[in-house]
């Protein structure tokens, strides 16, 4: 059985994926999630993400829906996304990828500073 490919994505659509592999959010949280994660050090503006998710949702990868906000919010409805099937495949294989990559050539202090 041949391997699927792994599509070329950019690094933003990456982020944007491994958010949504938590559960379907809006742009806003993506935004917090990716600053959150990285300790402030990656601070993705509102127009990089939104770019991300109208080429993630033209592949197939994400899907969007309108979804009414919780009473108390300032907007009456926001975009959430979610993953598709496809987007999550998309995102196991550069899990796998990486890992084939990285771990085996990974010195001992990176991965020590990476955590693992």
């Amino acid at each position: 059985m041949a391997k699927a490919r792994v599509p070329m994505v950019r690094l933003t659509d990456l982020l944007v994926l491994s958010v949504l592999a938590n559960g379907e959010c809006y742009a806003q949280q993506i935004i917090t999630a990716v600053t959150s994660a990285s300790g402030g050090r990656v601070k993705l503006g509102r127009s990089v993400v939104h770019y991300a998710l109208r080429r993630l949702e033209r592949g197939k990868l994400i899907e969007a829906h309108w979804q009414v906000a919780a009473a108390g919010q300032r907007r009456g409805e926001r975009q959430h996304y979610r993953l598709t099937e496809q987007g999550l495949e998309t995102l196991g294989g550069f899990s796998q990828l990486f890992a084939g990559l990285w771990a085996p050539h990974a010195s001992a202090r990176l991965k020590e500073v990476a955590g693992l």
